[in-house]
């Protein structure tokens, strides 16, 4: 255990510099990666998983992967040791992620799977449905994933803590990027001990990133979604979302436990944005403290 920890630690120290990817791709682009050799992480429920999946594609949910539902924080550097070792997800390798069309939660799972030190992870925003409209062939054969050994190390630089947060507010090195609803952002919506948001954040919801912003929910309601309303918008349509943020500085990103902030994370550092942190647990978190300083 002593030399498992502090290999961890020298893997820590030696990767703190590195930067978020942010890679978002298409169908072409994963037709190409699977051609030579990329592992595909299917996130979705396994009925959905069993109804069509891309070919070769290993399925695994990201909260049973990933996450302790208690805390919102990662679970022990050991368990996700032998949950991507079971689920076949070798960190060396290049790996594409997809869930439902816009799903946030793949956006979650390729930042974990660079936080613990992969360096080539790329999100199938629009999934399955982009894949069938591009002709490419469908399976609906299980995939039994080959065990691997894997040696996750942890990246604190892609995270921002309580601390650090509570510690930096009103710093001029720092913005802080509420993307959760405008309710919760207000504290009109609220599961924690305070409603509101961090003072002096900006809020940009997640989901303005969409050509339809409604369309997540129309998803989650099983409403008819037109496949195109789930894409992000145009670079330069992107761009004017988040003008009001500097590029040159560093962004924190947050919202109710991380997941949505995840998405906004990554879209920020496919924009080119430097030094983009993700605020695990969020306000789940923050919310809870009875000393932390809100705004309504």
């Amino acid at each position: 255990m002593i030399r498992f920890l502090a290999a961890l630690f020298l893997a820590a120290a030696t990767q703190a510099g590195a930067a978020f990817s942010g890679s978002i791709v298409d169908a072409a682009f994963v037709t190409k990666a699977i051609a030579r050799g990329a592992i595909v992480w299917d996130i979705r429920s396994t009925e959905a998983y069993f109804d069509g999946h891309l070919p070769g594609a290993v399925n695994a949910g990201v909260i049973q992967t990933l996450l302790d539902e208690k805390t919102q924080q990662f679970l022990p550097i050991e368990r996700i040791d032998a949950n991507l070792a079971a689920a076949g997800l070798d960190l060396k390798r290049e790996i594409v992620v997809y869930g439902s069309p816009a799903s946030a939660y793949a956006y979650f799972a390729q930042f974990a799977l660079e936080y613990f030190g992969a360096r080539r992870v790329h999100v199938f925003h629009q999934g399955l449905p982009a894949w069938r409209a591009a002709k490419r062939a469908v399976s609906t054969a299980a995939v039994k994933p080959k065990p691997v050994k894997v040696r996750p190390f942890a990246n604190p630089a892609m995270l921002a803590t309580t601390g650090e947060v509570l510690a930096r507010i009103g710093s001029p090195g720092v913005q802080f990027l509420d993307v959760r609803r405008a309710g919760e952002f207000r504290g009109d919506e609220s599961e924690t001990l305070h409603g509101g948001h961090i003072p002096g954040a900006i809020h940009i919801p997640y989901n303005e990133a969409l050509v339809d912003p409604d369309a997540p929910r129309k998803l989650m309601m099983k409403e008819p979604v037109d496949p195109a309303a789930t894409a992000l918008h145009k670079r330069r349509e992107l761009k004017k979302l988040y003008a009001a943020l500097d590029p040159r500085k560093e962004v924190v990103v947050y919202c109710h436990t991380g997941i949505r902030a995840a998405m906004t994370a990554s879209v920020l550092a496919s924009l080119g944005f430097h030094s983009v942190r993700l605020y695990l647990a969020s306000w789940y978190e923050y919310g809870n403290q009875s000393d932390a300083p809100v705004e309504q």
